[in-house]
């Protein structure tokens, strides 16, 4: 699904290209960041990395505050998607979000009813 005006920087970048990336949107068009983040019991490592996400949008929102710029996360625990259900075939699959419902979290973020959100970290857990 493409959101016309949405950009998205996901983690990975160091942080000058970050900013330099964010400065460009923020010229261009304004922005919304988001972080996906799972935890999974023995994925210490795993749960950590995300969480730094988490961080860096908590500190990427201080540092725009005052801006038009909103910075959130959200939270989706495991997503009903085909690989899924075909990785953990006993689950049940009816408490899982699905990607459209994600999308609707997604959505409302980029909108004008969520011009007062910023700063947030969503959990998007379905049923689970």
């Amino acid at each position: 699904m493409t959101v016309p005006g949405l950009t998205t920087i996901r983690s990975g970048f160091g942080p000058q290209d970050t900013m330099n990336r964010l400065e460009t949107a923020v010229k261009a068009k304004g922005l919304t960041v988001f972080a996906r983040i799972d935890h999974a019991a023995g994925a210490a490592a795993y749960a950590a990395s995300k969480a730094a996400a988490v961080a860096m949008t908590d500190s990427l929102a201080a540092d725009l505050k005052g801006t038009r710029v909103r910075v959130n996360s959200i939270l989706p625990s495991i997503i009903d998607t085909e690989a899924n259900r075909k990785a953990m075939p006993k689950a049940d699959f009816a408490k899982w979000p699905k990607p459209e419902e994600i999308a609707r979290v997604i959505l409302f973020l980029c909108g004008d009813d969520a011009k007062v959100v910023h700063g947030a970290a969503l959990p998007v857990y379905g049923d689970s």
